[in-house]
């Protein structure tokens, strides 16, 4: 390192004869403190320690010392791997403003998190990583700040960013309850990987020329709507965005979380996503023709009354639609969540040949009357679907799962399955003579029965009393 005069920050609990967190008593500001027991090797110990415009960013240290100091260096700055350095003899400048005309502006790394006192940073700071998490006493950035990775989280205090202020890779302002705003060409200038303003419930607008791969929104209560230039590559997260009304037109995004966005009514034509998350957007009320997704999550939304015709998803989860009446003709899905649907009363057909469906789910579909001749599926789920009383002729499934349904009377001649669960299908009188299961059969409670068919090899049954000729019957 150079013999020129040198400084170092220190983090310190800001008493007249403060303490750092390496156990060493600081004499009063302007009188030089000496190390007894200096060890000129790069190790730990042997010497007051701090951080310095090469070596920053050393983040332990135990509760209590929250006040960030510059000092003078005096003599030789020992490095002890890239965090932080040590010295023999330093003397304290400033305590909490860093403002002074000593203070560099160039770092490579600089940790002052959980520095709850009052910090204020120079003009023209330049810092590739800058931590300020949960500095609850900064107030105010300085102008001119630029910073490759700048995290801000949980700076409560905080009420407004500065006009040009330049971050490169990522932004975190996570928490930060006093912002309302963020100033014109924040992001776009050098095209940040990840902007995350998570928790800032104060938000009410976004600039116009954001451009990040990763925008988190979660939590942003007082959001109401997106700006039209917003282009976010990877990721959009709104989660619990309970104010959001609308999407803007023509948003494209690979990933979008939209889950509690209560206040959401409907979506942009022109949306292009491959996974959409929307569950329990209560308020939801329809999708816009010609959406194309691979994964779409509309759990829970009880508003949504029916789908776009034509829509085709690899993955769809309508767990608890509940004002769902019937799915559109031209539907198709590989996999299918539409348990708790209790308003459904059939399905369309072609809905899982299509695509070869893997996994249809139905359960508690009370309102289930019949299924689609055309069923083709591996894993199809009936719990509790009172109300259906037939299946379908020829339906081979790997997995079916009957149990609870009550009104079911009868299995179709040639059904051919490796498991079944019939536990609680009391309506069931008999099975037919051409039921083929390869692997098991479950038949617990089925009390309507009172034979097996021949073809039925014993070893494979379940829940079957073979001396009495009867179901076992368990809670």
């Amino acid at each position: 390192m150079s013999d020129t005069k040198q400084y170092m920050v220190v983090i310190t609990d800001g008493k007249e004869r403060a303490t750092s967190c390496d156990d060493y008593t600081w004499n009063p500001v302007g009188e030089w403190t000496e190390a007894a027991d200096w060890n000129p090797e790069p190790v730990w110990g042997g010497g007051l320690h701090g951080q310095h415009p090469e070596a920053g960013g050393y983040g332990y240290r135990p509760y209590g010392f929250t006040v960030p100091e510059l000092v003078e260096i005096d003599g030789p700055v020992v490095k002890i791997g890239d965090d932080k350095v040590k010295v023999r003899r330093a003397k304290r400048i400033a305590v909490g403003n860093l403002t002074v005309p000593e203070m560099p502006l160039q770092w490579d790394r600089l940790h002052m998190s959980g520095c709850t006192g009052q910090i204020v940073l120079p003009k023209g700071l330049t810092v590739r990583l800058l931590d300020l998490r949960d500095c609850t006493g900064l107030r105010e950035l300085p102008e001119g700040l630029t910073a490759g990775s700048l995290d801000l989280h949980g700076c409560s205090g905080l009420r407004e960013l500065p006009a040009g202020l330049s971050v490169g890779w990522f932004l975190d302002l996570s928490g930060c309850t006093g912002l309302r705003e963020l100033p014109a060409g924040l992001i776009s200038e050098l095209g940040a990987d990840t902007l995350n303003l998570a928790g800032c419930t104060g938000l009410r607008k976004l600039p116009e020329d954001i451009e990040v791969k990763i925008l988190d929104l979660t939590g942003c209560t007082g959001l109401r709507n997106l700006p039209a230039g917003l282009k976010i590559v990877q990721r959009l997260d709104l989660s619990g965005c309970t104010g959001l009304r609308d999407l803007p037109e023509g948003l494209e995004v690979v990933e979008i979380d939209l889950p509690g966005c209560t206040g959401l009514r409907e979506l942009p034509e022109g949306l292009v996503a491959e996974n959409l998350n929307l569950r329990d957007c209560t308020g939801l009320r329809n999708l816009p023709e010609g959406l194309t997704v691979k994964w779409l999550d509309l759990t829970g939304c009880t508003s949504l009354r029916e789908l776009p015709a034509g829509l085709k998803v690899k993955w769809l989860d309508m767990a608890g639609c509940t004002g769902l009446r019937e799915l559109p003709a031209g539907m198709a899905a590989k996999n299918l969540d539409l348990q708790g649907c209790t308003a459904l009363r059939e399905l369309p057909v072609g809905l899982t040949s299509e695509l070869g469906a893997d996994t249809l789910n139905l359960s508690g579909c009370i309102g289930l009357r019949k299924l689609p001749e055309d069923l083709d599926v591996k894993i199809l789920d009936l719990r509790n679907c009172t109300g259906l009383r037939e299946l379908p002729a020829g339906l081979e499934v790997g997995y079916l799962d009957l149990t609870g349904c009550t009104g079911l009377r009868e299995l179709p001649e040639g059904l051919k399955v490796d498991w079944l669960d019939l536990d609680g299908c009391t309506g069931l009188r008999e099975l037919p003579e051409g039921l083929t299961v390869n692997c098991r059969i479950k038949l617990y409670n089925c009390t309507g029965l009172s034979e097996l068919p021949a073809g039925i090899p014993a070893e494979r049954v379940e829940g079957w009393d073979f001396e009495r000729q009867r179901a076992i019957s368990e809670l």
